[in-house]
């Protein structure tokens, strides 16, 4: 049985910096009982909490838990008979980094330009990585296979927690899988965790960054000047990612790899990721492709280059464009009860800036979505209000997906039908020139209460809703929600002196105005 040491008035822990009640075991994880939030130390590697949720577990960076092989100890066994070699990775009481530090001696000069050939990149650009060579790597596929380019993959706060392998093309040009497909020429050994590939000056790198599919197009963007970091799969890193990068610009690249069975594993991690890091950051995270038939960026960049020695600055510049979010970025979070929150967020404003605009909207409105955009426009001059109105539409599917309804991505390719019930809705004129705010609010009341929907109970206006339990309870309409209410029942126009003259326009109700015209409902 493992003993445990705990902290005396004399020592304090390592995690909160207190002495007593924390303890530590003798093979170093430390038990802390006021572990901080987030649980998150420098030099230490969280490993979760204990079952009765109050105590986190810790080890110290490079004294993690030896990396042993997860298959039975009889197919290990059986691997080394049939002349597979014995992998350091069997080897007891050596980390992740101390391994693969093991391996960055053999990455000699000759091994570094057959690399740069391999992938058609310059000798230079390879320094951007530290890389590393071993012999007694064996491909997944195939372990008569041997040799291999060693890649570190590492956690969100810059450790070695894995590797992955490159084979060179000659070793398995002729070599098929037991399915008759080609064997290819990345890998990954077993009992190691998956990371993210991390350049050299990660931390200094400037906004924004590309997270782009593996180490092969980080070292493309870096070449040419871009800020990348590789994930080590179409839909992993996620975690990593939304820990070094919280208070950065992310970008996600996917990769135009398209199946001949449909399947798009590029896109499918492209819209997974930033759905997980919108959740985790609560802004939303844009994405980006290659150009049509290129298929990653190592591609995309090998396209623009046709020699390393010319001005490289016009072409990364020429990337970054193509990839430039919207101006304007929007986030949809969906509530427990009734429509979700939308927010709008400005790209240049910085990823710790606040939402320039949030309402509850209702995405398959179509006056909705239109006073939602006014609304922006009213705080941004220099935006599109048909694009956004538009995106607003596109951001409908994403929303109901959330909340796991299925009608409005149904109703999103119908604006024609949205449009004609627009169409028909009576105009009110809200109080400008001689129209008062009695008359307003009592035209607009008049309606409200025609739908046989809203009802007023003392001072407030209800509306019918649901409990947790599906059962019929009356609910108070909120501020926020009154402005798109309004526009469900009605056109709102106003009375605008411009140019010397009087001329009706399209109006935006903002929630405090709302408050205002229903007051004398």
């Amino acid at each position: 049985m493992t003993s445990l040491h705990e902290y005396t008035s004399h020592e304090v822990c390592p995690i909160c910096g207190k002495s007593g009640w924390c303890a530590r075991r003798e093979d170093g994880l430390v038990l802390c009982k006021r572990a901080p939030s987030p649980p998150e130390v420098p030099g230490y590697t969280f490993k979760g909490m204990t079952k009765d949720g109050t105590t986190g577990m810790y080890v110290e960076g490079g004294r993690e838990s030896p990396v042993r092989n997860r298959l039975p100890r009889q197919r290990a066994s059986k691997a080394i008979e049939l002349g597979r070699g014995e992998s350091p990775l069997l080897d007891e009481g050596r980390s992740p980094e101390i391994i693969f530090r093991s391996w960055v001696g053999a990455f000699t000069p000759e091994r570094r330009a057959a690399l740069s050939q391999e992938l058609g990149l310059p000798e230079y650009a390879i320094g951007r990585l530290i890389i590393g060579w071993s012999e007694s790597a064996r491909h997944h596929d195939d372990y008569r296979i041997a040799g291999a380019w060693v890649f570190p993959e590492c956690d969100g706060q810059g450790r070695i927690i894995g590797i992955s392998y490159r084979f060179p093309h000659s070793t398995i040009q002729t070599k098929t899988r037991t399915d008759g497909k080609p064997i290819g020429s990345k890998s990954a050994p077993a009992g190691f965790r998956r990371g993210l590939t991390l350049p050299d000056d990660w931390r200094e790198m400037p906004d924004p960054i590309y997270a782009v599919e593996g180490p092969s197009d980080v070292l493309a963007g870096r070449a040419l000047g871009l800020s990348v970091i590789g994930r080590p799969s179409n839909c992993g890193g996620t975690g990593y990612i939304a820990q070094a990068f919280r208070f950065r610009r992310v970008i996600i690249l996917g990769e135009n790899d398209r199946k001949n069975d449909g399947r798009w594993p590029g896109k499918e991690g492209a819209e997974l990721i930033p759905r997980k890091l919108a959740s985790i950051w609560g802004r939303p995270v844009p994405v980006a492709f290659p150009p049509e038939g290129i298929k990653g960026l190592r591609d995309w960049v090998k396209s623009l280059v046709s020699d390393w020695t010319s001005d490289l600055a016009s072409i990364r510049d020429s990337v970054l464009g193509a990839t430039k979010p919207p101006e304007l970025l929007l986030l949809a979070k969906p509530q427990k009860r009734g429509r979700p929150v939308v927010e709008i967020f400005s790209w240049s404003d910085g990823a710790e800036a606040s939402p320039l605009y949030a309402d509850r909207l209702d995405t398959k409105d179509a006056s909705a979505r239109r006073r939602f955009a006014k609304a922006v426009g009213a705080i941004r001059k220099d935006a599109d209000t048909d694009e956004r109105t538009h995106r607003l539409l596109l951001l409908e599917a994403l929303s109901e997906t959330e909340t796991k309804t299925d009608k409005a991505a149904h109703d999103a390719v119908l604006p024609d039908s949205l449009q004609s019930r627009e169409s028909k809705l009576s105009v009110i004129l809200l109080p400008s020139g001689p129209t008062t705010i009695t008359e307003s609010a009592q035209k607009l009341g008049n309606l409200l209460a025609a739908t046989g929907k809203y009802f007023i109970r003392g001072e407030s206006v209800v509306t019918i809703g649901r409990d947790d339990e599906g059962g019929p309870i009356l609910q108070q309409l909120r501020p926020t929600s009154l402005a798109s209410t309004f526009e469900t029942v009605a056109k709102l126009n106003m009375y605008v002196r411009t140019g010397g003259r009087t001329v009706v326009y399209s109006a935006v109700l903002c929630p405090r105005s709302a408050c205002c015209r229903v007051v004398r409902f």
